[in-house]
């Protein structure tokens, strides 16, 4: 039995603005938030990865035609948060990121980093 001490989570932004660029741009204006509440936490950019970039547009259907509404850009990130401690510091950090519009923190997985000495009191026992 061991405590964890490491987080893995799944976090997306998504906007949607009148054409691509602005919906770009606005994509970006969230992104920055988002690296800074990072940093502010202590997550460095090496434990940060982009793992999808999508840029669609979006359509309303009115007597069977299609009208373009808006175009949606999103970003899907990969975090692995060292140092969990008990728990109140994720509450915090999610708290943080979910506090700008259109993001979404799933896949929250906790782990142990070092597993060696579980591994060997179980195979002791």
């Amino acid at each position: 039995m061991g405590t964890p001490d490491v987080a893995l989570a799944s976090v997306s932004v998504s906007t949607f603005a009148n054409t691509s660029s602005a919906a770009l741009n606005e994509l970006n204006n969230k992104t920055r938030q988002l690296l800074q509440i990072f940093n502010t936490y202590g997550i460095p950019l090496s434990n940060v990865q982009t793992t999808a970039l999508s840029l669609y547009p979006q359509y309303n259907y009115t007597n069977g035609q299609q009208i373009l509404t808006s175009q949606r850009a999103g970003q899907v990130f990969s975090l692995r948060i060292s140092n969990v401690g008990n728990g109140s510091f994720i509450g915090s950090l999610v708290d943080s990121i979910t506090a700008i519009r259109g993001t979404v923190v799933s896949r929250l997985v906790f782990d142990i980093s070092n597993k060696t000495d579980i591994i060997s009191r179980a195979s002791t026992d």
